[in-house]
């Protein structure tokens, strides 16, 4: 538990930017946390800890699972990010996902996927230390109906959270889950080849026409 505590804490301390990527595909979610920290005199507990600490991805009765954690070092940059995938059920149980916000959920029902948080956002400091900035992207294939997303770039949905909008910044995000974006392309191609196709065998016919009748004159 202690260890938990740790890394929730690691992640809050300045000096550091935090990007939390969560992907979702075939009903599954891929986290991936990602903390770059300046190599300063102030940093240096702060790195030296997250080269040692195992932080739990879900920590309950039911599961002690640690994410995959992967170290670089370069230049007056030190990055560490935390990896973990979770099948839907799990992720209603991941740490940091129920730390940030006091209010949050994950529901399905046959056409829809939800996923929604309300009120503050808690992760912006820690012992009144405030964190710089939290960047959250979300990458989907799936067909999102509805967000409230700061920006979208492709099947990516980003939302930038700061000390000025953390008080009030509620994450919400409505998929269909009967459909992706490649089926759609998919059958959009199809369409088009099919829309191609008749206008070739149009054209075709409209030259054989005219030259069956130029025949036909001549005769």
């Amino acid at each position: 538990m202690k260890k938990v505590i740790l890394f929730v804490c690691l992640i809050l301390l300045t000096g550091c930017s935090v990007e939390y990527n969560l992907e979702f595909d075939d009903l599954e979610f891929k986290e991936n946390v990602v903390l770059n920290v300046e190599k300063t005199s102030d940093n240096s507990m702060l790195i030296e800890n997250l080269k040692t600490i195992e932080p739990y991805a879900i920590i309950d009765k039911n599961s002690d699972s640690k994410y995959d954690k992967k170290i670089n070092n370069f230049g007056n940059k030190f990055t560490a990010s935390f990896s973990y995938k979770y099948l839907i059920d799990d992720y209603k149980r991941s740490k940091l996902f129920s730390s940030c916000y006091d209010t949050y959920g994950i529901f399905t029902d046959e056409d829809y996927i939800y996923i929604s948080t309300e009120g503050a956002f808690n992760c912006m400091e820690y012992d009144y230390v405030p964190v710089d900035e939290v960047i959250i992207k979300f990458k989907t294939k799936y067909v999102v109906v509805d967000s409230n997303a700061d920006e979208i770039n492709d099947d990516t949905f980003i939302w930038t959270i700061n000390s000025d909008n953390a008080n009030d910044k509620p994450i919400s995000i409505i998929m269909d889950r009967n459909k992706k974006v490649d089926n759609i392309n998919t059958n959009n191609d199809h369409i088009f080849l099919g829309i191609c196709v008749i206008i070739v065998v149009v054209i075709v016919l409209f030259l054989v026409f005219r030259i069956m009748s130029k025949r036909s004159d001549k005769l």
